[in-house]
């Protein structure tokens, strides 16, 4: 885990030091915020909540074949 910071503090400091002043700030905010976990739940026909992956997979599938892309 150490390794890893320092890498970021060291990418932040390449950065500041190219005058690359956005990414210097997306990498300190994202290193503010550490990890944070996802979360992918749909609902379904019926309004039930899915959560696991094959079956999101499916309802995504079938939402986007019934859209009119014209």
């Amino acid at each position: 885990m150490k390794e890893y910071q320092k890498a970021q503090i060291h990418d932040i400091e390449t950065n500041s030091n190219t005058k690359n002043i956005r990414n210097v700030y997306m990498e300190i905010n994202y290193f503010k915020k550490g990890y944070q976990s996802r979360t992918n739940i749909v609902k379904d026909e019926n309004g039930d909540l899915v959560t696991d992956s094959h079956s999101i997979l499916t309802r995504w599938g079938y939402n986007f074949s019934l859209t009119d892309w014209s």
